[in-house]
């Protein structure tokens, strides 16, 4: 259903295609990139394919109405499959910046949204349409004619120009009334202002801060769970999760893997999204997403930020409960919430042992 709903709002705007291909060709290039502003917000897709010559065959864009950008960046490898194989092509060498992309069709990563299941499966059907196809990750740089046309698009749907540097177009978020205005810009937090009405007919100023989304991981290894002992500048010795802030326009899977590699030099296949939701009051809005992390395994060392000090520590699952009555532990406050009442309660105890190490 899903994906009946973003293709009923597409609209395509193709500005090169040639389509008198001779019957002796077999190979296209196919170059495509996502993007969504606000992440979800509106979203496009762009498409560039080439011969083996680097001729230019079709360049063109998609609008996906509102959609993330994994969305995005599958829509725009389907559209570029279909353009090719009807531009008679049998063999498709596929390029994206997208490493979540050509890495499960790839089937090096599992699939684990159930919105990207429908889109992988499009996806690994038309490549299987040709003889031979191949996936590969390019760096952004290298896809820059794609990531063009997906500027093209959303500039054009939504009348405003991609973000260059020192200018600010950030979207009003959810979280605050659409005629809120943003007072105070921080490297962390910032500040929203609105008039409200109130239920005598006069009006008031009111204010939220909202702080730049972040990730948490609960990380298993056998029936140990990952804690992390670290130390910042102006801030003593404190346990905490692995974890941190997620880059503007960035997936939170994708931001939790890479924070994980970062601060430990662990991987995994498998992540589970546990919660996903504001850490803060009515007057704070802090999204976190968490994940439970199973049977990590170390495959580099880690490389930490100049302010991070990390030592890697396991513990079991009793002494990892037992974290919550300290005052320094670092986590989200519903986790602590979680840990509390699995303390107090055997059964819930037991539920969200399960939870975590899935047996």
């Amino acid at each position: 259903m899903y994906i009946n709903f973003v293709r009923s709002e597409l609209k395509i705007y193709v500005n090169i295609t040639f389509t008198s291909l001779t019957h002796s060709f077999m190979k296209l290039i196919t170059y495509t990139d996502g993007g969504s502003r606000s992440n979800p917000g509106p979203a496009a897709s762009g498409i560039v394919i080439k011969d083996t010559d680097g001729k230019t065959l079709a360049s063109y864009g998609e609008y996906l109405g509102v959609a993330t950008n994994n969305v995005a960046e599958y829509a725009a490898i389907i559209s570029a499959l279909k353009k090719a194989r009807e531009l008679g092509a049998t063999e498709i060498e596929c390029l994206a910046d997208s490493k979540l992309v050509i890495e499960q069709l790839s089937g090096n990563w599992k699939v684990k949204e159930p919105n990207l299941q429908k889109l992988w499966l499009e996806a690994w059907n038309l490549l299987q349409s040709f003889k031979q196809y191949k996936l590969k990750h390019i760096l952004r740089a290298k896809n820059a004619e794609a990531d063009a046309e997906v500027n093209k698009i959303l500039d054009k749907e939504t009348g405003s120009k991609k973000k260059s540097f020192g200018e600010d177009i950030t979207p009003i978020p959810d979280c605050v009334p659409p005629h809120a205005k943003r007072v105070f810009k921080g490297v962390l937090f910032d500040t929203y202002q609105w008039e409200q009405e109130l239920f005598d007919g006069s009006h008031a100023t009111f204010e939220k801060l909202v702080r730049k989304a972040s990730t948490d991981m609960i990380v298993t290894q056998g029936d140990s769970i990952m804690v992390l002992k670290q130390e910042q500048p102006g801030k003593p010795l404190y346990p905490g999760l692995p974890g941190g802030q997620t880059e503007p326009g960035e997936d939170h899977l994708i931001a939790a893997q890479r924070e994980l590699l970062e601060e430990t030099g662990y991987v995994a296949e498998n992540f589970i999204l546990y919660k996903s939701q504001s850490d803060g009051g009515s007057k704070l809005y802090f999204p976190v997403s968490t994940y439970i992390v199973r049977d990590a395994q170390k495959i580099q060392e880690a490389h930490l930020d100049a302010g991070e000090k990390i030592q890697i520590t396991w513990v079991n699952f009793d002494d990892f409960l037992q974290l919550a009555r300290q005052e320094k532990f670092t986590c989200p406050l519903w986790l602590k919430f979680d840990m509390y009442e699995a303390l107090l309660d055997q059964i819930k105890k037991e539920i969200l042992r399960k939870t975590i190490f899935g047996d």
